[in-house]
Protein backbone atom coordinates (compact mmCIF):
# COMPACT_ATOMS: atom_id res chain seq x y z
CA UNK A 1 0.00 0.00 0.00
CA UNK A 2 1.51 3.28 -0.91
CA UNK A 3 2.61 5.54 2.29
CA UNK A 4 0.89 8.62 2.97
CA UNK A 5 1.91 11.54 4.09
CA UNK A 6 -1.27 13.33 5.88
CA UNK A 7 -0.60 17.26 5.70
CA UNK A 8 -3.67 18.71 7.69
CA UNK A 9 -3.63 16.88 10.53
CA UNK A 10 -6.18 18.82 13.20
CA UNK A 11 -6.11 17.43 17.47
CA UNK A 12 -7.35 19.20 19.63
CA UNK A 13 -7.77 18.49 23.79
CA UNK A 14 -10.25 20.37 25.06
CA UNK A 15 -9.15 19.51 28.99
CA UNK A 16 -6.05 21.63 27.63
CA UNK A 17 -7.00 24.06 24.59
CA UNK A 18 -10.12 26.70 24.10
CA UNK A 19 -11.18 26.49 21.04
CA UNK A 20 -14.22 29.19 21.01
CA UNK A 21 -15.40 28.44 17.40
CA UNK A 22 -16.51 25.09 18.69
CA UNK A 23 -19.66 27.02 20.18
CA UNK A 24 -20.77 27.11 16.34
CA UNK A 25 -20.13 23.53 15.91
CA UNK A 26 -21.39 20.83 18.22
CA UNK A 27 -20.76 18.13 16.18
CA UNK A 28 -17.31 18.82 16.82
CA UNK A 29 -17.18 19.92 20.20
CA UNK A 30 -14.92 17.36 21.88
CA UNK A 31 -11.59 16.22 22.33
CA UNK A 32 -9.87 14.92 18.92
CA UNK A 33 -6.88 13.41 20.44
CA UNK A 34 -3.72 11.04 18.52
CA UNK A 35 -5.81 7.68 19.90
CA UNK A 36 -8.69 9.37 17.63
CA UNK A 37 -6.52 9.98 14.76
CA UNK A 38 -4.65 6.64 15.14
CA UNK A 39 -8.27 4.86 15.16
CA UNK A 40 -9.54 6.35 12.31
CA UNK A 41 -6.51 5.95 10.04
CA UNK A 42 -5.96 2.53 10.92
CA UNK A 43 -4.74 0.66 7.66
CA UNK A 44 -4.51 3.38 5.34
CA UNK A 45 -0.59 3.30 5.99
CA UNK A 46 -0.75 7.17 7.40
CA UNK A 47 3.03 7.13 8.15
CA UNK A 48 3.55 10.99 8.79
CA UNK A 49 1.54 13.72 9.29
CA UNK A 50 1.60 17.21 10.03
CA UNK A 51 -0.47 18.71 12.36
CA UNK A 52 -2.66 22.41 11.50
CA UNK A 53 -3.44 24.51 14.05
CA UNK A 54 -7.00 25.01 15.23
CA UNK A 55 -7.67 28.24 16.18
CA UNK A 56 -6.75 28.32 19.46
CA UNK A 57 -7.06 31.45 21.80
CA UNK A 58 -4.28 33.72 20.71
CA UNK A 59 -2.66 33.75 24.16
CA UNK A 60 -2.59 30.25 24.15
CA UNK A 61 -0.19 30.29 21.31
CA UNK A 62 2.90 29.41 22.91
CA UNK A 63 1.61 26.41 24.58
CA UNK A 64 -0.13 25.08 21.49
CA UNK A 65 3.84 25.59 19.98
CA UNK A 66 5.16 23.99 22.92
CA UNK A 67 2.45 21.03 23.11
CA UNK A 68 3.37 20.05 19.03
CA UNK A 69 6.86 20.52 19.67
CA UNK A 70 6.38 17.65 22.25
CA UNK A 71 4.35 15.28 20.16
CA UNK A 72 6.54 15.39 17.23
CA UNK A 73 9.43 14.70 19.23
CA UNK A 74 7.58 11.34 20.99
CA UNK A 75 7.71 8.31 19.04
CA UNK A 76 4.28 6.91 19.41
CA UNK A 77 2.73 9.00 16.94
CA UNK A 78 2.87 10.17 13.05
CA UNK A 79 3.29 13.90 13.43
CA UNK A 80 6.52 14.74 12.48
CA UNK A 81 6.03 18.72 12.01
CA UNK A 82 3.35 21.16 12.74
CA UNK A 83 1.95 24.37 11.28
CA UNK A 84 1.17 26.32 14.60
CA UNK A 85 -1.39 29.37 14.91
CA UNK A 86 -0.44 33.29 14.71
CA UNK A 87 -1.27 36.37 15.17
CA UNK A 88 0.26 38.13 12.21
CA UNK A 89 -0.83 41.61 12.98
CA UNK A 90 0.43 41.74 16.31
CA UNK A 91 3.69 43.80 16.48
CA UNK A 92 4.83 40.82 19.36
CA UNK A 93 4.42 38.38 16.96
CA UNK A 94 7.82 38.90 15.47
CA UNK A 95 9.24 37.54 19.08
CA UNK A 96 6.41 34.95 19.20
CA UNK A 97 7.83 33.19 15.96
CA UNK A 98 11.46 33.65 16.35
CA UNK A 99 11.27 31.63 20.16
CA UNK A 100 9.48 29.03 18.27
CA UNK A 101 11.40 28.82 14.54
CA UNK A 102 14.66 26.89 15.48
CA UNK A 103 12.75 23.50 16.39
CA UNK A 104 12.78 21.63 12.94
CA UNK A 105 9.15 20.48 14.16
CA UNK A 106 7.26 23.90 13.28
CA UNK A 107 7.20 24.17 9.45
CA UNK A 108 4.78 27.56 9.27
CA UNK A 109 2.23 29.14 10.80
CA UNK A 110 -1.56 30.01 10.08
CA UNK A 111 -4.19 32.38 11.20
CA UNK A 112 -7.61 31.97 10.40
CA UNK A 113 -8.83 34.85 8.52
CA UNK A 114 -12.54 33.79 7.45
CA UNK A 115 -14.01 34.31 10.95
CA UNK A 116 -17.23 36.77 11.87
CA UNK A 117 -14.99 39.10 13.66
CA UNK A 118 -12.13 39.72 10.53
CA UNK A 119 -12.73 42.12 8.43
CA UNK A 120 -11.43 41.53 4.53
CA UNK A 121 -7.94 42.84 3.65
CA UNK A 122 -6.53 42.09 7.29
CA UNK A 123 -4.13 40.52 5.66
CA UNK A 124 -2.70 43.34 4.16
CA UNK A 125 -2.25 45.52 7.35
CA UNK A 126 1.69 46.93 7.65
CA UNK A 127 2.49 44.51 10.39
CA UNK A 128 0.87 41.54 9.03
CA UNK A 129 2.68 41.98 6.14
CA UNK A 130 5.93 42.65 7.99
CA UNK A 131 5.38 39.34 10.16
CA UNK A 132 4.47 37.18 6.58
CA UNK A 133 8.07 38.90 5.27
CA UNK A 134 9.63 37.78 8.32
CA UNK A 135 8.36 34.00 8.21
CA UNK A 136 10.10 33.72 4.42
CA UNK A 137 13.24 34.81 6.59
CA UNK A 138 13.24 32.09 8.62
CA UNK A 139 12.52 29.49 6.11
CA UNK A 140 8.65 29.27 7.33
CA UNK A 141 5.71 28.95 5.44
CA UNK A 142 2.55 30.80 5.91
CA UNK A 143 -1.25 29.21 5.13
CA UNK A 144 -4.06 31.12 3.92
CA UNK A 145 -7.33 29.92 4.95
CA UNK A 146 -9.49 32.50 4.24
CA UNK A 147 -13.28 33.70 2.46
CA UNK A 148 -13.33 32.71 -1.23
CA UNK A 149 -14.27 36.08 -1.98
CA UNK A 150 -10.93 37.18 -0.26
CA UNK A 151 -8.31 35.33 -2.24
CA UNK A 152 -7.20 38.40 -4.12
CA UNK A 153 -5.86 40.02 -0.93
CA UNK A 154 -4.08 36.66 -0.34
CA UNK A 155 -2.26 37.09 -3.88
CA UNK A 156 -2.07 40.35 -3.02
CA UNK A 157 0.24 39.13 0.00
CA UNK A 158 2.05 36.82 -1.57
CA UNK A 159 3.23 39.36 -3.98
CA UNK A 160 4.80 41.77 -1.16
CA UNK A 161 6.35 38.50 0.29
CA UNK A 162 8.58 36.75 -2.24
CA UNK A 163 10.41 35.33 -0.36
CA UNK A 164 7.38 33.39 1.97
CA UNK A 165 5.88 30.22 0.66
CA UNK A 166 1.97 30.14 0.63
CA UNK A 167 -0.05 27.65 1.06
CA UNK A 168 -3.80 28.13 0.19
CA UNK A 169 -6.02 26.00 2.73
CA UNK A 170 -9.09 24.55 2.16
CA UNK A 171 -9.34 25.12 -1.67
CA UNK A 172 -9.50 28.32 -0.87
CA UNK A 173 -12.66 27.40 1.08
CA UNK A 174 -14.91 27.60 -1.77
CA UNK A 175 -18.28 26.60 -1.17
CA UNK A 176 -19.23 23.66 -3.84
CA UNK A 177 -23.15 24.63 -3.67
CA UNK A 178 -22.40 28.44 -4.68
CA UNK A 179 -19.79 27.49 -6.93
CA UNK A 180 -22.28 25.24 -8.89
CA UNK A 181 -25.16 27.28 -8.22
CA UNK A 182 -27.33 24.60 -6.59
CA UNK A 183 -27.94 26.04 -3.01
CA UNK A 184 -29.95 23.55 -0.74
CA UNK A 185 -33.57 25.11 0.96
CA UNK A 186 -31.53 25.86 4.13
CA UNK A 187 -28.53 28.14 3.45
CA UNK A 188 -28.88 31.82 1.79
CA UNK A 189 -26.77 33.11 -0.82
CA UNK A 190 -25.42 36.15 1.20
CA UNK A 191 -24.08 36.00 4.82
CA UNK A 192 -23.28 32.20 4.59
CA UNK A 193 -20.61 31.38 7.12
CA UNK A 194 -18.92 27.98 6.71
CA UNK A 195 -16.50 26.33 9.48
CA UNK A 196 -13.61 25.39 8.01
CA UNK A 197 -10.36 25.13 10.30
Amino acid sequence: MLPIIDTHQHLWDLQRFELPWLAEAPSLNRSYVTGDYLEATAGLNVVKTVYMEVDVTAAQHPAEAEHLIALCAAEDNPTTGAVIGGAMGSGAFGDYIRRFAGHAAIKGVRQVLHGPGTPPGTCLGRQFVENARLLGELGLCFDLCMRPSELGDGVALAQQCPETRFVLDHCGNGDPYLISGNLPATRGRAGTRTISI
